[in-house]
């Protein structure tokens, strides 16, 4: 087979925050028993036990938010407090070792010990276990954990990013009690993925508390929020310097709050993409973490298909090699590496080797087949196909799988210039300024709606539009500068055949407009 899997320890991979702080960010305001016996037990409490009670039946209700507002910002303190001495509680690590994670630093040390097929839980406690281990490296996607001597900080350098390790992050222990996770001043881009907040009026629905901090800067409430994964919302006053976390999430158009309190803004957290849920034949970006967006055209990518055949002689260079995963898994591999055209997979070894060689059915197979191992053929996407004279690339080529001219191209009309239209129909874009007579039909030729255009040699400006215009229609009086209208040839697919015959199973890709060249007998 020739190739052995690289030494995974010494990737570098995407980091996203730490990971005692998961824990925090799905525990609300602790519970209502605990802040009723807070109530309960200051001497000094301003509280009465109806609200003690509220307490106790309603957290959600008598968050630290509304005890602070009211005036109780000791007991508000004291609540976050009480809040971390519970969480400390519920987390307890094999010795009392909690993790906070990177991206994968750039003097990992020596190995001390790699476990395959475990849970970052399991990961954890194998270096608890390993006098030697000071830090390791863990991957969701292979569940492989690989522990090192070195240790690691938050400042310590990271590593350069490749593309096929980006499942893998660094843990190293931090004190029970470090705050490292909450202040967490990070050198690394990719350590939290850092949201951009929107300031608007304070929101009527707010959603539920997640966290309150108090005597911190916006920047550190907006960190806050960044890290705590339940966190979607804030608010925040300058004047009062506090925070409070909110999950739900919010928009512009949202009701306000009536009346407004104090000088309380709420920030709207724009949307990263490693929240969307992509469509059914697409896979999420790779640097979805860091990407703004909703949709499934800012945020996935096509899955390609692929075609199981032997093993080929020549499979051209290896990328990386993965073990244990499954087939479906080792596809999503090489979808979310960029030079991945192909792989070798065995089912029995649950082996996956990327390769770079764009291969193909035909190509000679190895002469000694190796154990169970095929090789995948990744399916191309229109983008890296050349159009034949007479058609043009489509505009969503990066999205279609397909290596054929009806599957990746449409076709070029021709157009014949006249006079300036009195009815032009609808525009389909803006103006679009310095651009030439060609691109201008290009442009029209990409766009589906557009059967002729408007355009300007002096002015360098092109008008789409969806009227299927004639020579022989009324012209514009008077006329305007040096504008011409641009008649485009029709398509067959836009003919309507006679009786008896329906239009040609490629009528989209013909050019014309009568029975003979669009329509054929039924």
């Amino acid at each position: 087979f020739g190739s052995s899997a690289p030494t995974l320890g010494s990737s570098r991979g995407r980091s996203i925050a730490r990971t005692h702080l998961r824990s925090v960010g799905m525990l609300t305001v602790a519970t209502g028993s605990m802040l009723a016996a807070a109530v309960i037990a200051s001497a000094s409490s301003p509280w009465t036990s109806a609200q003690a009670e509220c307490l106790a039946t309603s957290p959600s209700r008598c968050s630290a938010e509304h005890l602070l507002l009211q005036g109780g910002r000791e007991l508000a303190s004291k609540h976050a407090k009480t809040k971390h001495e519970h969480l400390s509680a519920e987390t307890p690590q094999a010795d009392g070792r909690l993790y906070a994670r990177r991206s994968l630093v750039a003097d990992e040390g020596n190995g001390a010990g790699t476990r395959h097929g475990v849970s970052l839980d399991e990961c954890k406690v194998a270096c608890d276990s390993e006098p030697a281990c000071r830090s390791f490296s863990y991957s969701d996607f292979s569940r492989t954990c690989y522990m090192k001597d070195q240790e690691v900080t938050m400042e310590s350098a990271p590593k350069e990013r490749r593309t096929w390790d980006w499942h893998l992050r660094t843990y190293f222990p931090v004190a029970p009690n470090s705050t490292v996770a909450l202040s967490m001043p990070v050198n690394d881009s990719e350590a939290v993925p850092g949201h951009r907040y929107v300031e608007r009026t304070l929101s009527a629905n707010e959603g539920r508390g997640v966290h309150a901090e108090l005597q911190v800067t916006l920047a550190e409430c907006e960190k806050l929020c960044d890290v705590m994964e339940a966190c979607r919302s804030f608010t925040y006053s300058a004047t009062q310097r506090a925070c409070f976390l909110k999950d739900a999430i919010v928009a512009m158009e949202d009701a306000a709050r009536v009346p407004q309190y104090l000088d309380y803004k709420t920030y709207i957290q724009v949307q990263l993409c490693n929240s969307h849920v992509c469509a059914e034949g697409t896979i999420l970006r790779l640097d979805a973490d860091s990407v703004e967006g909703k949709d499934d055209e800012t945020c996935c990518q096509p899955k390609h298909s692929y075609s199981e055949r032997t093993l080929l002689a020549n499979e051209g260079h290896e990328i990386y090699a993965e073990f244990p995963v499954t087939l479906a898994e080792c596809e999503d591999l090489c979808d979310l590496t960029g030079t991945c055209r192909s792989f070798a997979y065995s089912t029995e070894q649950q082996s996956c080797h990327l390769k770079d060689k764009a291969a193909t059915k035909e190509d000679a197979e190895r002469a000694d087949q190796h154990l169970d191992y095929k090789t995948y053929v990744q399916v191309p996407l229109c983008s890296s196909h050349a159009c034949a004279e007479g058609t043009i690339l489509r505009l969503d080529a990066a999205s279609i799988l397909g290596q054929d001219g009806e599957a990746c191209c449409l076709p070029r009309h021709s157009y014949a210039e006249r006079t300036l239209v009195a009815n032009e129909g609808r525009g389909l874009s803006m103006e679009s300024h310095h651009l030439t007579l060609t691109e201008c039909e290009e442009l029209c030729d990409l766009t589906l709606a557009c059967r002729s255009f408007a355009y300007s040699a002096e002015q360098q400006s092109c008008y789409l539009k969806d009227a299927s215009v004639t020579m022989e229609d009324a012209a514009r009086v008077p006329q305007h500068l040096d504008y011409k209208t641009y008649v485009q040839d029709p398509l067959c697919s836009n003919h309507a055949c006679n009786s008896g015959m329906v239009l040609r199973a490629n009528a989209t890709a013909i050019l014309g407009d009568d029975d003979e060249t669009c329509c054929e007998s039924r």
